[in-house]
């Protein structure tokens, strides 16, 4: 480690600075004082792990445990309880078209199956007032993220969890939508030209975990092609893992927010190259360019949900100085695909099994917390090699 003292004469005091080596036997760090010279200790690690039942409601907490005498354990994940079961569900009503999935987010709903119904219940509560899902892993967030800000028309938040690599989702209705109860004769609303759109918040219509239950042949008209290959934006400097790109570009032309391997980074998929500049033009006033361009201040305002994860409550305006927050966007071109973002989504989604009746199979049999082996990824979500 370097000094943290400041400028000084001598020899530096002893360094008081957590480890931070990796660990052998499992993800996490040496959390012991510095030990410079000497091999870190091998004792259980100390470091706590969460795991959940298949449908999410069931998290539990405990120790990793992990050492040269129990390597990276893997505790089976808890099983649903009397809590879990599901109630005869209301029919949901679309006031919009059919709802069209990515290829690469219905893979990971399929994979999910029985989180989705947990997912689609908070969602129909979150419809009429907030609400925050229990503690959920990276996968599982931009399961419910995705679900909830592109065929929902939800707004969501995400926070750390106390866990690492868990999170607290939080979702709620547009600011000043109109309520699922009011007719609607599209998506979305206009006070006229020039005015905000307000899009009113809906079940969409197929469900994905109904579409998840289809033959794959019968759901292949609800897909669109996997995000990777699409224009895309790469935005930094973002206070957490991308809700908020949802809120500052609004969801004329959006595909999809996902993450990246580099923290406080994400991609924003778009639907066309020309919807992609146009983006970059009204978030910096400047042309894209090779560089990252910083975004207006003015510029950071939802014109889909009401409202801003950067805006205060009531706040007409954006009372985030950019220049503050470092926030800068990238039109980048899609030649090759989005390696780092592909390589990112790779974990979250397994091969699914080979099924012989032609349906989608239930990979999950919960979540659980730590490091995965290495598992294929399907052809579609390779890049493409020049």
């Amino acid at each position: 480690h370097q000094c943290a003292s400041a400028c000084h004469a001598g020899d530096c005091p002893e360094c008081t600075q957590p480890c931070g080596a990796q660990r052998v036997h499992c993800s996490h760090v040496c959390d012991a004082p510095c030990h410079a010279g000497s091999q870190c200790e091998d004792a259980p690690c100390r470091f706590k792990v969460k795991a959940s039942c298949p449908c999410g409601l069931v998290v539990e907490e405990s120790l990793c445990r992990a050492y040269s005498g129990a390597r990276r354990q893997q505790k089976p994940p808890p099983k649903c309880g009397p809590a879990c079961e599901r109630p005869p569900q209301a029919p949901t009503n679309n006031h919009g078209g059919p709802d069209r999935y990515a290829r690469d987010l219905h893979q990971l709903g399929a994979q999910h199956r029985r989180y989705l119904f947990t997912l689609e219940d908070f969602f129909t509560k979150a419809l009429t007032g907030p609400v925050s899902l229990p503690a959920c892993d990276s996968s599982r967030r931009v399961l419910a993220v995705e679900y909830a800000r592109l065929h929902w028309r939800l707004r969501t938040s995400s926070k750390a969890d106390a866990v690492e690599g868990w999170w607290i989702v939080h979702v709620e209705p547009p600011r000043g939508a109109a309520l699922p109860s009011v007719p609607a004769s599209g998506s979305s609303t206009s006070a006229g030209s020039g005015a905000k759109a307000i899009v009113s918040p809906r079940a969409p219509s197929p469900l994905l975990s109904t579409l998840c239950a289809c033959p794959s042949s019968l759901a292949a008209d609800s897909l669109t092609p996997p995000l990777g290959n699409q224009p895309r934006l790469r935005f930094t400097g973002l206070r957490g893992p991308g809700d908020e790109v949802y809120d500052i570009l609004g969801l004329d032309g959006l595909l999809g927010v996902r993450p990246v391997e580099r923290p406080n980074e994400a991609v924003a998929f778009m639907d066309s190259a020309a919807n992609a500049a146009a983006a970059v033009r009204r978030l910096t006033g400047q042309a894209p360019g090779a560089d990252f361009l910083p975004v207006r201040s003015g510029a950071i305002a939802s014109r889909s949900s009401g409202g801003s994860a950067w805006q205060v409550e009531g706040s007409a305006k954006p009372t985030v100085a950019v220049n503050a927050s470092g926030l800068r966007v990238l039109l980048e071109h899609s030649l090759t695909g989005c390696a780092d973002a592909s390589r990112a989504l790779g974990g979250l989604v397994r091969a699914p099994a080979a099924r012989s009746d032609g349906w989608d199979a239930e990979a999950d049999d919960g979540a659980v917390a730590g490091p995965a082996t290495p598992e294929d990824v399907p052809d579609d979500w390779e890049d493409s090699t020049p």
